[in-house]
């Protein structure tokens, strides 16, 4: 696992969104905001948010429309607080996964998971799909949400941007073979063939932390 807390410069990837999975997920967590090692049982609220949505448009190209169904991909970022960071992100089509070259992606940020929302930057895919977004460092500890829309067909990936203050708590989990049941999961998860299945407890066990 790449992940380079609070001594670099650039982002961890502590997970894929949609169609994209790394083999490893890194949740950060906060000591002080969990109360010690001792009270890690997790608070979790329902909250239903309209998403932000951007200008629809035309393709750039005509053929990019007819690529068959989205299989995309994007990062979460985890950087440290007082560093700029890169969200990265991976637009195909089809069963063939034909890449989404030379089109428009617009970045949208929130400062919660309801927003407010700002569109904040745009940028053209390269020849093979991905899309890089250089962002200015948050200066305090945040979870930033974010969506990363195509104008030409409403495509969209979203993910969290973690900045954690030096010091921080992390935990490394792997995931196929270890959270799931074996490490064929990632393949049936990357052909779209449902959700992987799971260890008993596996879900509690990440939730905790």
């Amino acid at each position: 696992m790449d992940a380079q807390l609070a001594s670099e410069p650039h982002a961890s990837r502590p997970g894929y969104h949609h169609a994209m999975r790394a083999p490893a997920v890194l949740v950060v967590a906060s000591l002080a905001a969990c109360g010690g090692p001792e009270e890690r049982a997790p608070v979790v609220e329902a909250v239903t948010c309209v998403a932000p949505t951007v200008e629809r448009r035309p393709f750039r190209h005509r053929m990019s429309g007819r690529l068959g169904s989205g299989r995309h991909g994007a990062n979460d970022v985890v950087v440290a607080v007082d560093r700029p960071y890169e969200l990265r992100a991976k637009f195909s089509y089809g069963k063939v996964l034909k890449d989404l070259e030379d089109e428009d992606v617009v970045l949208v940020v929130g400062e919660g998971d309801c927003g407010p929302w700002q569109t904040a930057d745009a940028r053209r895919s390269n020849d093979d799909g991905w899309v890089t977004f250089e962002r200015p460092a948050l200066m305090s500890p945040a979870v930033r949400p974010f969506h990363l829309i195509v104008p030409g067909d409403g495509a969209r990936l979203s993910g969290r941007v973690y900045a954690v203050a030096p010091g921080t708590s992390a935990v490394l989990f792997d995931i196929d073979g270890t959270l799931t049941t074996g490490d064929g999961e990632l393949i049936e998860d990357l052909l779209g063939d449902g959700a992987p299945h799971m260890r008993p407890g596996a879900s509690a066990v990440a939730q905790r932390w």
